[in-house]
């Protein structure tokens, strides 16, 4: 990859990240909350894509290194499928994110 095509690509990733932050920290009525608050209050395929993002990779990328199709994860991202716990437990190692804190929700209490 030539060093504009890296450049472009972690300004993009900066950019989504930057909104994606921008979004959690304002709520309705211009109210602004803390990002943790924020985080914690998003479901889990949510933080899935956040933290996809964040590891700089593309879904292709991600189901790659995950050992599973492109299709696969949109599918998990946008909440259509979970995940099963062998897949979680990749996802995690991939994205290098707390297993118990990216799938809040989805674990037994």
């Amino acid at each position: 990859m030539a060093n504009y095509e890296v450049a472009n690509r972690q300004s993009l990733i900066y950019d989504k990240n930057m909104k994606l932050v921008t979004d959690l920290c304002n709520i309705k009525g211009g109210e602004r909350v803390s990002i943790k608050n924020a985080v914690d209050k998003l479901t889990w395929n949510k933080k899935m894509l956040i933290a996809r993002t964040l590891a700089g990779l593309t879904q292709k990328d991600a189901a790659e290194k995950i050992g599973t199709t492109q299709k696969m994860v949109w599918a998990w991202e946008t909440g259509r499928i979970t995940p099963r716990e062998a897949s979680r437990k990749r996802i995690a190692k991939v994205y290098n994110v707390n297993y118990e804190e990216l799938f809040q929700g989805l674990l037994p209490k």
